[in-house]
């Protein structure tokens, strides 16, 4: 407080509130259509749809998904265990039988050869780690071919961690 008046007006000053926008929301059917966009017959569509199942279903983060290992997937009890990402904090989610086949049908039909440890690959070699910023590239593209109207929404895989059911 620097005392340059004798009375405190601050009670009676305006200020602008910020206005706090409520994360976006897609409905039910917006993310079936969603999940039913991806080609599951071509490799990519085979990833892209694992990888939309992860976000759609579970609210994974991008950063999450990209960072998936196979040691991260617990096949006898049904469970995806990892540390955050963005908190390094323990998470452990249910290893839905949907995403369980997806993940499936990606690596032994799809996923390009590789001795890496990460599930998710770039489709082109170098077949290194898919990147975060290629989440939002998919979910754009998916949501984009299902119809659905994205030009007043966000719409990378962080908008659908808010929906995630």
């Amino acid at each position: 407080m620097y005392s340059i008046t004798e009375k405190d007006f601050s009670a009676i000053v305006p200020h602008k509130k910020r206005k706090y926008v409520l994360p976006p929301n897609y409905t039910k059917e917006e993310r079936h259509l969603l999940e039913s966009a991806p080609d599951r017959t071509s490799a990519l569509g085979k990833r892209d749809y694992a990888i939309i199942l992860l976000i759609n279903r579970l609210g994974l983060r991008s950063s999450d998904v990209v960072n998936m290992t196979f040691s991260n997937l617990d096949r006898v009890g049904g469970k995806i265990i990892f540390n955050q990402y963005k908190n390094d904090v323990p998470h452990i989610l249910p290893l839905l039988d949907i995403i369980a086949n997806a993940i499936d049908d990606y690596v032994n039909n799809a996923r390009p050869k590789s001795d890496s440890e990460f599930i998710f690959l770039m489709a082109y070699a170098p077949y290194q780690r898919l990147e975060r910023t290629a989440i939002h590239c998919i979910f754009t593209k998916y949501l984009l071919a299902a119809g659905i109207d994205i030009t007043t929404r966000k719409h990378g895989g962080h908008a659908f961690r808010a929906s995630a059911s």
